[in-house]
């Protein structure tokens, strides 16, 4: 699951999806441990 919101990698971590955090211009720092990966450009 693509996501770039904390709100996003929470859930699709809630719903044992594979979060991985394209980051916005703020990277959301709280749900670092639920991204499975994060795309860096």
């Amino acid at each position: 699951m693509l996501e770039d919101s904390e709100n996003g990698i929470k859930a699709a971590s809630k719903a044992k999806m594979l979060p991985v955090l394209v980051p916005d211009i703020r990277r959301p720092d709280e749900v670092e441990k639920l991204v499975y990966r994060e795309l860096i450009f």
